[in-house]
């Protein structure tokens, strides 16, 4: 049998690090989600203005379909 040597230090460093770069990864990915909530209340709050000077036939015909594919997300990654 061949005896296991663990440095534990070293190990503990990488951990550490990649402890951190997680961490400041998640920061960026919760900042992109508070941009794009914002961006939608924004959106959210001109729709309404725009359906208010609308008449109401105006307003059933623009109706979304959800089955359209151009509706359709695809997954990105955050740019560093």
């Amino acid at each position: 049998m061949t005896e296991v040597t663990i440095n534990a230090d070293g190990d503990l460093e990488a951990i550490n690090n990649q402890i951190g770069i997680l961490s400041d990864e998640l920061g960026k990915i919760n900042q992109a989600k508070d941009n794009i909530i914002g961006q939608i209340a924004q959106l959210q709050g001109v729709a309404s203005y725009l359906r208010g000077k609308l008449s109401t036939e105006e307003i059933e015909e623009l109706e979304v379909d959800s089955d359209d594919p151009d509706l359709e997300r695809s997954i990105e990654t955050p740019k560093e």
